[in-house]
């Protein structure tokens, strides 16, 4: 897997965004001496990214001012999400998409708002896994999943997590 980072602008729209996911293929098989795809980005009707006959899987997520996109043979999920981003309203956040046991994970962090970013970043790679969107969240506890995580190191304030089974 490679993480292709791009400065997000102001003005970002989807098509851009399929611009860089085929420019972070065309590196990607440029690096790993495959044969170029000359395919289009296709989107599931829950807009996730993928390429025609499976050709690799990839996989987008962005914050304020970066945009992420990876590049893979195995199916996974990724999301990021600034370190320093102050959630609003997360006890409303937390009732409505966390389980049980990840509320009570929170609640019981010092940092509270770093242990919501993490959970709730988990939770957003999980479903661009499955592909369910918003409405999986509800019904997956990421706490419960630790051993298909990993958080990806990087010196952009942000945190990062790749999902794969």
């Amino acid at each position: 897997m490679k993480l292709y980072y791009y400065k997000k602008s102001k003005k970002h729209k989807s098509a851009d965004t399929d611009v860089l996911i085929l420019t972070s293929v065309g590196a990607f098989c440029e690096e790993n001496s495959l044969s170029p795809y000359n395919g289009v980005v296709k989107r599931t009707y829950l807009n996730k990214p993928f390429l025609e006959n499976d050709y690799l899987y990839v996989g987008v997520t962005h914050t304020d001012d970066v945009i992420i996109v990876a590049v893979s043979r195995e199916n996974f999920g990724i999301d990021c999400e600034n370190t320093e981003r102050i959630m609003k309203n997360p006890d409303k956040i937390m009732c409505r998409f966390f389980t049980e046991n990840e509320r009570q994970y929170i609640l019981s962090q010092k940092d509270k708002n770093s242990a919501f970013l993490d959970i709730w970043v988990k939770k957003e790679a999980y479903v661009k896994y499955t592909g369910e969107g918003i409405s999986g969240l509800c019904s997956c506890d990421v706490t419960q999943m630790c051993a298909h995580f990993t958080a990806v190191e990087n010196d952009k304030n942000l945190i990062i997590y790749i999902y794969k089974e």
